[in-house]
C-alpha cells in the first residue's frame, strides 16, 4: 500500500494474521478499498471508497467460478493475481458527525449473522483505515458482561470481534486525514 509523505511514496503493511499456537491474538486490519480502480475521475474524500477488514491475502493464477457469480478480476498483470478476502462495512455517510468530524460505519452481515465478504485484487486497497468502537445504547452496557456474569474487557485486540459499530478515525495520521477530507 502506498502513502505519501512530502510527495514521496511510503509503503504500508496490511495485516491478515491468523491465530497460531505461538500468537493467540489474530490481527486483521481494516482498509479503505477503491471498488472502481479504473475510474479516470480523481478520488474525492470517501466517495467511491468502501471500508473492509482484510481476513486473508493469497495468490491465484486460476480464478474459479462460484455459483452464478464470476469474478471480474483481470489476470493480465501479475500484481493483480494477489487477492484479498475482505469482510465489508457499511458505506460511510456523505457527511461526518457534526461534532467529532468522524464517519460512522457498521459491520455488514447477512440475516443469518454471517459477515458479507468478497475477494478483491490487493491492488484495489488504497490504505489502512483505523476504526474506533462506537458504543451506543444498552448494547454498550451488555457488551462487557458474559452470560455467566463475569466481566469481559473490550480491548484493541478484541473490539473488532465484539463491536459492530465504529467511527473511522480521520485523525490517525496525515494521509488518512487527506484521504477522508
Amino acid at each position: 500500500m502506498v502513502g505519501f509523505n512530502d510527495g514521496v511514496p511510503e509503503k504500508q503493511t496490511i495485516l491478515a494474521h491468523l491465530r497460531t499456537a505461538k500468537d493467540t491474538i489474530p490481527r486483521f486490519q481494516i482498509v479503505l478499498v477503491d471498488t472502481n480502480v479504473n475510474d479516470p475521475n480523481s478520488q474525492d474524500g470517501l466517495r467511491g471508497l468502501k471500508v473492509a477488514q482484510v481476513k486473508l491475502i493469497f495468490a491465484s493464477s486460476v480464478l474459479t467460478q462460484h455459483g452464478q457469480k464470476t469474478s471480474d478480476i483481470s489476470t493480465q498483470e501479475p500484481s493483480e493475481r494477489i487477492l484479498a478476502y475482505v469482510e465489508w462495512f457499511s458505506t460511510p455517510l456523505k457527511e461526518p458527525h457534526q461534532d467529532m468530524q468522524m464517519y460512522a460505519v457498521s459491520r455488514l452481515c447477512y440475516a443469518n449473522g454471517w459477515p458479507k465478504g468478497a475477494v478483491i485484487p490487493l491492488t484495489s486497497i488504497v490504505q489502512p483505515c483505523y476504526l474506533l468502537p462506537r458504543f451506543k445504547g444498552p448494547t454498550a452496557v451488555a457488551l462487557d458482561t458474559r452470560a455467566d456474569g463475569s466481566v469481559m474487557q473490550v480491548t484493541g485486540d478484541n473490539c473488532l470481534d465484539l463491536v459492530d459499530d465504529f467511527w473511522i478515525n480521520s485523525f490517525q495520521d496525515q494521509f488518512t486525514y487527506q484521504t477522508v477530507f
